[in-house]
């Protein structure tokens, strides 16, 4: 909702736009992603966003998608909350250790092209577009980071963490010396960040969540 209010595409107008229809119709479902992926309406659902063929052979692509589509639906359920954060805002508070605060169902929505990653390490630097971010049972988060999002493209890119709140909290004692610096060509030029490891994309989510706005 804000999202699109922005302009800018979104998971779920570039992805999920077909299937969200659907979601009124599911009924209970499970918040385990791992209950939730073995449902046969959500068997069903996954095989429209890629061929099943695809699904069978490659299992680590089907389990993000699972959780891609988990998320996505979390979100749908409680009415699309967005928080946005400013290119600004985002650089002055990384450095800075958030406070605590509870954790909602949300999409947070970074600023466009200031974060980059690499959602396979031989592969190509992209975008970080934002993050949903799930609470699980048991005090767990599911953090899923979208990349590549744009409207000329018809899929994205994912990294996918499920991590208990201790490792949610620590994440900013974990961060290397040179958290966040642009590993890319050319990246310190363009006033570029990079996301090379888990503890940077936890603090850069809690970062968000804490500076960012409705």
């Amino acid at each position: 909702m804000a999202a699109e209010g922005l302009g800018r595409p979104t998971p779920w107008s570039v992805i999920f736009a077909p299937l969200t229809p659907r979601y009124a119709t599911l009924g209970a479902i499970p918040d385990d992603p791992a209950a939730f992926g073995r449902t046969p309406v959500v068997q069903r659902l996954l095989a429209e966003i890629e061929s099943p063929d695809l699904l069978r052979r490659a299992p680590v692509a089907a389990a993000e998608y699972q959780y891609l589509l988990f998320a996505d639906i979390q979100h749908w359920r409680h009415e699309r909350p967005v928080r946005t954060v400013s290119r600004g805002a985002l650089d002055a508070a990384l450095s800075v250790s958030p406070l605590p605060s509870p954790v909602s169902v949300c999409y947070v929505q970074l600023p466009p092209r200031q974060m980059w990653a690499q959602p396979d390490p031989d592969g190509t630097h992209e975008p970080l577009d934002g993050c949903y971010v799930i609470p699980l049972p048991r005090e767990e988060r599911l953090v899923v980071a979208v990349l590549g999002l744009h409207a000329g493209r018809a899929g994205l890119s994912q990294v996918t963490l499920t991590v208990h709140g201790d490792a949610w909290l620590g994440a900013t004692d974990a961060l290397p010396d040179d958290a966040f610096a642009p590993a890319m060509p050319g990246g310190e030029a363009a006033g570029f960040r990079s996301v090379r490891t888990a503890a940077e994309l936890l603090h850069l989510v809690r970062v968000a969540l804490a500076v960012g706005t409705p």
